[in-house]
């Protein structure tokens, strides 16, 4: 997927396919464009400054809280709150103050419909109509409140909530990061002035040295189980979709685009299923994965028996280069079944992924035992959804992709690791 949202969100409209395509675009976007940060003012930065605009609003301000004065004040503004880079009446609220200071002191997401009709309401700059307030909690205390106010009354809803939500969730884990990294350099620039010095008493210092990999493989240990429990949160915000998806399926009759993504969700929700059953940051049992996505594909397809094997020649693969191919092995089984048509009863798969011939790193095959081709009229450069996904991710992954007949219909993939 392209970092890059080729739309802005409108979350009134979000029962359509594309107001759903975009509210996951959003999130992948932040995930990526944050999970480099360096400083929590750079995440900050990224959530008020390049996701604000993408959500049609006109106002997002970010607070930080002081604990121990009870109190939160203002490092991040977007819209008639920032000039040249700089925050216009900067303020500070104690705790229960306004909204957002009612935030920090509760650690809940508010909506207020009619700003007007609550006597807690502090202006700022402008009048708001309406507001929403969203805390940041690291280790269950509220830690910052993302603020927003917009000039119309009943302008947010429900959609606005949930997706800054998640986006807080992506930020607790970034952060966390953040924090872990910084006191690593600091153990490391220790051990680093340790070694460099000259110490006349050895057995001091390899007291300290052990003392200090000690305090290392903690921290170590700790970030490990830190970035595991992200990957939790990603996969339940992930089911969180997956269950908005299901409303909506369950609301319209089965309408064929929203199954297609959520399939897409699903095989996406089940990387982080298995990073999470696994305890390998950032690296998951491909065997596993494979037959858990084959097991999930089969369900969706009750009136035709699925049965598949598989034969993989590596143990792991990494998050990023699994997502598209994941995405890709979803789309073609589907399609697959498709050409086949709904009078077959049975298909067996044959799936293999084992190192190429070629330049490429890994060959994906996919077999199966039918004996007419299915493949002879299929045009990959046509302008159907499933046909475009396939290409892009094939591109994506710098591969090469075939769809022949022998004794039986297969199609195989070359590709690259993606860094």
């Amino acid at each position: 997927m392209d970092g890059n949202i080729k739309h802005n969100l409108n979350l009134k409209e979000l029962e359509t396919q594309r107001g759903l395509s975009s509210f996951l675009e959003i999130i992948h976007f932040y995930s990526k464009a944050v999970i480099n940060s360096r400083s929590e003012e750079d995440v900050f930065n990224i959530l008020v400054n390049e996701i604000t605009p993408k959500l049609n609003l006109v106002d997002c301000v970010i607070y930080k809280v002081d604990s121990d004065k009870r109190e939160i004040f203002q490092v991040a503004a977007f819209g008639h709150k920032q000039e040249e880079g700089e925050i216009l009446n900067r303020l500070t609220l104690k705790f229960g103050e306004g909204f957002a200071g009612t935030t920090a002191m509760t650690g809940e997401s508010m909506l207020i419909s009619d700003v007007t009709k609550d006597d807690n309401y502090v202006k700022d700059i402008v009048e708001a109509g309406s507001e929403i307030e969203i805390p940041i909690k690291v280790n269950d205390e509220v830690y910052a409140v993302i603020s927003s106010e917009h000039p119309e009354k009943n302008f947010y809803n429900e959609y606005h909530i949930k997706l800054y939500e998640i986006l807080a969730s992506i930020t607790v884990g970034t952060l966390v990061k953040i924090k872990e990294n910084e006191e690593l350099a600091l153990i490391k620039t220790k051990l680093e002035d340790i070694l460099e010095r000259k110490s006349t008493d050895l057995d001091r210092a390899i007291e300290a040295i052990s003392s200090q990999y000690s305090e290392l493989k903690y921290h170590h240990e700790k970030r490990e189980t830190l970035i595991q429990e992200v990957h939790h949160r990603v996969n339940n915000n992930l089911q969180i979709i997956s269950s908005i998806l299901k409303m909506y399926l369950s609301r319209e009759g089965g309408n064929n685009d929203l199954k297609e993504i959520h399939n897409r969700v699903q095989a996406m929700a089940l990387i982080h299923q298995n990073i999470y059953k696994s305890m390998e940051m950032n690296l998951v049992d491909i065997a596993s994965y494979i037959r858990d996505l084959m097991n999930y594909l089969k369900s969706l397809h009750e009136e035709t028996y699925i049965s598949f094997s598989e034969n993989v020649r590596f143990e792991h693969m990494s998050l990023n280069t699994l997502v598209p191919l994941g995405l890709f092995l979803t789309e073609v089984i589907q399609v697959w079944v498709d050409l086949l048509g709904s009078g077959t009863e049975q298909i067996e798969f044959k799936i293999s992924l084992s190192d190429c011939e070629n330049d490429h790193t890994y060959r994906l095959i996919i077999e199966d035992t039918e004996r007419q081709s299915i493949f002879s009229d299929f045009n990959i450069d046509d302008d159907k959804l499933s046909n475009v996904l396939i290409s892009a991710l094939v591109e994506q992954m710098e591969g090469e992709v075939d769809f022949k007949f022998i004794e039986g219909n297969q199609v195989k993939l070359c590709f690259n690791p993606i860094d």
